[in-house]
């Protein structure tokens, strides 16, 4: 509250020297109302929420009470995707893990989130604000931008594959993200993988290369299908794996009623076309040199 109460009366005296400067020079109202609304629409640039960061007394909490806070905050947002939605029904303690790694990101008007070509490194959900998305016309992106708003997630294929972004992302009024660097959620996904020798979070990520290497034109930064990933995750994370998915990385369809029959509506996405193959769990993720190596021929042509 005290350094609310200095930045207020610092910029009230900044407000009285200026109208001090314009009447000792004689400013014309016009000029001086074009330069109030300039100051105005800067300072608005500037407003952001309060971040996690900010308050530097919360990191006298205990740590349990902390990542409790930490998960009231951040499972809303996070676990609107369907994998993580159903990666923390499964494992609670692991995606605590994941929301202390969350980092808060705000954008101001006209700033630009990322652009063309450029290595990709975080996933980012929005909370607030409205963007512009204007994919690279040499991918065959259309030329109309696409709006951004909050309840979106951007980037998830940083998760999964090597990527660099297809196009570049504006904001056109003030924004609001929180944003996973994918090394960090990789190490604590790794930690998964180690333990279990049909894990669904190596399913996952199968599901997701594999799709998109046989569609590469689909994927963007902005891609979101919400009723694919569900199905990815449903058969990732849900049905039971048999011998011979261990074997080919697939899991069956089963009985599981109208879920299935959704699933297999989208059987040749998953069952065919030509398979990724994964030595090592290790290898499903960027981090991974043999699995960016095997990857360098998706990124060349995507």
């Amino acid at each position: 509250m005290t350094q609310l109460r200095n930045l207020n009366r610092e910029r009230n005296e900044q407000f009285t020297i200026l109208r001090r400067y314009f009447s000792e020079n004689r400013v014309s109202s016009g000029l001086m109302g074009r330069v109030w609304a300039a100051l105005q629409q800067a300072m608005g640039r500037s407003k952001r929420r309060v971040h996690e960061n900010d308050i530097q007394i919360l990191q006298l909490l205990p740590w349990t009470l902390k990542t409790e806070l930490q998960e009231e905050v951040y499972a809303p947002i996070v676990t609107a995707h369907p994998f993580f939605a159903q990666f923390s029904a499964q494992y609670r303690m692991q995606m605590r893990k994941v929301y202390q790694i969350i980092d808060a990101v705000s954008l101001g008007i006209g700033q630009e989130l990322f652009n063309f070509g450029e290595n990709s490194e975080r996933m980012y959900f929005v909370l607030s604000g409205y963007l512009t998305y204007s994919e690279d016309v040499s991918r065959g992106g259309l030329s109309t931008p696409s709006m951004v708003s909050a309840g979106h997630w951007l980037c998830e294929p940083v998760m999964w594959i090597k990527w660099k972004h297809t196009g570049q992302l504006l904001a056109t009024t003030h924004c609001e993200f929180v944003a996973l660097k994918a090394s960090k959620v990789q190490e604590v996904l790794l930690q998964i993988i180690s333990l279990t020798p049909h894990d669904a979070v190596q399913q996952y990520a199968k599901m997701f290369a594999r799709f998109f290497k046989k569609h590469q034109e689909m994927l963007t930064d902005i891609w979101q299908d919400v009723d694919l990933l569900s199905e990815m995750a449903f058969r990732s994370f849900v049905e039971e794996p048999t011998e011979a998915d261990a074997k080919t990385g697939q899991r069956s369809s089963g009985n599981a009623g109208s879920a299935h029959q959704a699933m297999d509506r989208r059987k040749s996405v998953f069952g065919g076309g030509r398979a990724m193959t994964f030595n090592d769990p290790r290898t499903i993720f960027a981090m991974s040199r043999n699995w960016a190596k095997s990857m360098e021929q998706f990124h060349a042509s995507a």
